[in-house]
């Protein structure tokens, strides 16, 4: 979602309303207390978002970064992508 979208936080928005009540109610489902599937959805709505915003060649930090340092967009993301 963030890589299509350019937005982090976005891609939070849209997902923890679906997936939070989602891994909530699978873990009540399996007995599982501690909710450790709760915890790892967030994890991965979160880091999937992050790294999505990190690589989108329209995300505003990619561009502000491109743009500051004289290099072209498409290069820049194709830099970047190792390292998300």
């Amino acid at each position: 979602v963030s890589l299509a979208s350019g937005s982090s936080w976005g891609a939070m928005v849209l997902l923890f309303p679906i997936l939070l009540p989602l891994s909530v109610d699978a873990s009540a489902r399996m007995g599982d207390t501690e909710n450790h599937l709760l915890v790892e959805c967030v994890a991965a709505v979160l880091s999937g978002a992050i790294v999505g915003d990190h690589i989108s060649p329209i995300s505003d930090t990619t561009v502000l970064a491109a743009v500051s340092s004289a290099c072209p967009i498409h290069a820049h993301v194709v830099t970047q992508a190792p390292y998300a």
